[in-house]
C-alpha cells in the first residue's frame, strides 16, 4: 500500500507529540522521586542549616538559635554555629554565652575576624596564664574599639593583667573606677561564682600591700572579705600582715588565726607563726615567742628571719647557749647586708652575755672562749658596717686582753 507523502508527515507529527507526551508523563513521575533522594542525601547538619540560616536572614533569632544549638549535637566543631550564636547572644546581651561562643568559633576558625576578637584573644591568653600576651591584646582592644559593650570589661581584665605583671600602681589606677559601676554579666565569667567588687577590693587591696601601703591596702581588703564573709587563708594572711604593720595586733592575730586554721602545713601558716611570735615578742611574752618560733620553723626550716628572732628571745630568758646556735643557723642562711651585721651584731651581745654568766660560775676557760669569739665576731661586724655603741662600748672593754 502506498502512503502519500502528505499523510507520512501527519503520522510523523502525530507520533512526536505523543513521545513528547511521555517524556513530560515520565520526567513528572521521576521529579518527587529525585526530590525526595535529595532530601534523603542531605545531612541533618546540613538541613538545619539551611533552617537555622534562613531564619536568621528572616529575623525569626529564636528559631535560629534553637537550630544552631540542635546543629551543635551532631558537629561539635561547627564554626558557622558557634559565630551565629555567638553574634545573637550579643544582641541579647549575654556577655558570658557571646565570649564562650566566639572562643569556640575561633577555636575552629582562627581566621575568623570580627570586631571584639581582640578581647576574646586576651581572655583565652589570660585563662592560658600568659599574661603579657594577654595585656597586648586587650590594650590594642582599648585603643581600637572604644564604643565596644565590651570596653569597661576589657578594662577590668586590663587591671587584673597590670596586677599579675606586678604593676601594682597601674593597676589600682584602671580597677578603682570600676568599682563604682554598676555589677554586669560578665562578672559571672572572670569572678566564677563572686560578685566582681569582691574580687577588684582583693586586687586592689593586695596591690597596696605589695606597694607597702598597708592603710589602704586594709581599706580595700575589708569590705571584700565582707562581701560574703567567706575567709581565704591568702586574703586574711595580706590582710593580717596589714595590721601588724599597722601596730593592730588584735586583728592582726584575728586574721592570722584564720590563715593557720584554714592553711595549716602551707607556707603562709609558717610565716603566720613567725608574726604571732613577733607579736607575742612585743608584749614581752617570750615564752610564747618561742613556741610559735618553734612552730613557724618545725614547717620553714630555711627562715632565717625566725631563726634570728627565736635567737633573740632565747636571749631574753637568758638561755644564751641556744640563741647562739639560732644566730649561727641564721647566719649561714643568710649573711648579706644588713640582715649579716644585725645577726653578727646580736651574737656578739649573747657571747659576752655567756661570757659574763660563766665568769660568776666560775667557768674561767669557758667564759675566755666565749669573750674570744665575740671579738672575733665584731670584727667581722665592723667590716659588714655595724657601728652600735653598746656593742662597741662592751667590746672595747672586753677585747683589749684578745
Amino acid at each position: 500500500m502506498n502512503i502519500s507523502p502528505e499523510k507520512s508527515l501527519y503520522f510523523l507529527k502525530k507520533f512526536l507529540i505523543n513521545l513528547s507526551i511521555i517524556k513530560i508523563s515520565f520526567i513528572l513521575f521521576l521529579a518527587p522521586k529525585s526530590i525526595a533522594n535529595e532530601k534523603e542525601s542531605a545531612t541533618p547538619v546540613e538541613i538545619l542549616s539551611r533552617r537555622a540560616d534562613n531564619r536568621y536572614k528572616n529575623g525569626d533569632f529564636v528559631g535560629a538559635y534553637s537550630d544552631y544549638q540542635k546543629i551543635l549535637t551532631f558537629d561539635s566543631t561547627n564554626f558557622n554555629a558557634y559565630s551565629k550564636m555567638a553574634a545573637l547572644d550579643l544582641k541579647k546581651y549575654n556577655y558570658v554565652n557571646s565570649i564562650s561562643n566566639y572562643k569556640n568559633a575561633l577555636a575552629n576558625k582562627s581566621s575568623f575576624t570580627f570586631p571584639e576578637k581582640k578581647f576574646i584573644l586576651a581572655i583565652l591568653k589570660y585563662e592560658e596564664k600568659e599574661y603579657k600576651e594577654s595585656e597586648i591584646f586587650i590594650r590594642e582592644f582599648l585603643n581600637e574599639q572604644k564604643n565596644s559593650i565590651f570596653f569597661n570589661n576589657a578594662q577590668i581584665y586590663h587591671g587584673l593583667l597590670n596586677f599579675h605583671l606586678k604593676n601594682y600602681k597601674k593597676a589600682i589606677e584602671i580597677l578603682k573606677p570600676q568599682l563604682t559601676l554598676k555589677p554586669h554579666s560578665l562578672s559571672k565569667y572572670y569572678c566564677p561564682n563572686k560578685d566582681c567588687k569582691e574580687i577588684l577590693g582583693k586586687t586592689i587591696g593586695e596591690s597596696f600591700y605589695h606597694l607597702k601601703d598597708y592603710s589602704n591596702a586594709v581599706l580595700f581588703y575589708e569590705p571584700a572579705i565582707e562581701i560574703r564573709k567567706k575567709y581565704n587563708y591568702k586574703d586574711n594572711y595580706y590582710l593580717g600582715v596589714s595590721y601588724f604593720e599597722l601596730e593592730n595586733y588584735e586583728l592582726a592575730n584575728f586574721n592570722l588565726n584564720i590563715v593557720i586554721k584554714s592553711n595549716p602545713k602551707g607556707d603562709f601558716a609558717a610565716s603566720a607563726y613567725a608574726y604571732k611570735g613577733v607579736i607575742s615578742f612585743n608584749g614581752k611574752d617570750y615564752k610564747n615567742a618561742i613556741n610559735y618560733f618553734d612552730k613557724a620553723l618545725k614547717l620553714n626550716p630555711k627562715d632565717d628571719e625566725t631563726f634570728n628572732n627565736r635567737g633573740v628571745a632565747r636571749d631574753k630568758l637568758g638561755n644564751f647557749e641556744d640563741a647562739i646556735e639560732d644566730y649561727n643557723i641564721s647566719i649561714s642562711l643568710d649573711k648579706r647586708e644588713p640582715k649579716g651585721f644585725i645577726r653578727y651584731g646580736n651574737r656578739i651581745l649573747s657571747y659576752i652575755a655567756l661570757g659574763e654568766k660563766q665568769k660568776m660560775e666560775g667557768k674561767v676557760t669557758d667564759s675566755k672562749f666565749s669573750f674570744k669569739k665575740a671579738c672575733e665576731d665584731y670584727y667581722i661586724y665592723k667590716n659588714l658596717g655595724g657601728s652600735k655603741y653598746k656593742i662597741r662600748k662592751l667590746v672595747s672593754e672586753i677585747c683589749q686582753n684578745y
